[in-house]
């Protein structure tokens, strides 16, 4: 009835109807996700860590471009302040602020915004992006500048 050639035959139709229903697919999802994984720009990531006499705030780029004149600070605080700035942060760099703190026992962390701002290009003309991260610090952590000379 059947000969051999038959099943091969058959096979083969086989092979290009999933080749052709992958295509389709993978078209489908490159279209519509495709120019999200193509964009390389810059994304970040904040932690606070406490340790016994000073709370270190890191801020990681885990984005897949570098950012340039990055700024960190409090959100709350005046623009004039940063906690931390930086002309270059690379793809998984990491920019960082330590803050002294004395601890208090029974003191409760409370949820602080840290704001970033960087530029995605060197021109200084070029807008600057702003992200608001939250971070888990102590509450009685200082959010004022250093007073000079210390």
């Amino acid at each position: 009835m059947y000969s051999q050639n038959d099943a091969l035959v058959a096979v083969i139709y086989w092979i290009v109807g999933l080749l052709i229903l992958w295509l389709i697919i993978y078209s489908a999802v490159r279209a519509a996700a495709g120019h999200a994984l193509d964009r390389r720009r810059p994304m970040h990531m904040a932690r606070a860590e406490v340790e016994p006499d000073r709370v270190r705030i890191v801020v990681t780029n885990s984005g897949s471009a570098a950012a340039f004149d990055v700024v960190m600070g409090w959100s709350d605080d005046a623009a004039t302040y940063p906690l931390a700035r930086t002309p270059l942060l690379a793809a998984d760099g990491h920019l960082e602020a330590v803050l002294p703190w004395v601890p208090v026992p029974g003191e409760t962390p409370v949820v602080r915004i840290l704001k970033v701002e960087w530029r995605t290009v060197l021109d200084p003309a070029s807008a600057r992006p702003q992200l608001r991260l939250p971070v888990l610090v102590p509450a009685r952590l200082s959010v004022a500048p250093p007073a000079a000379g210390s």
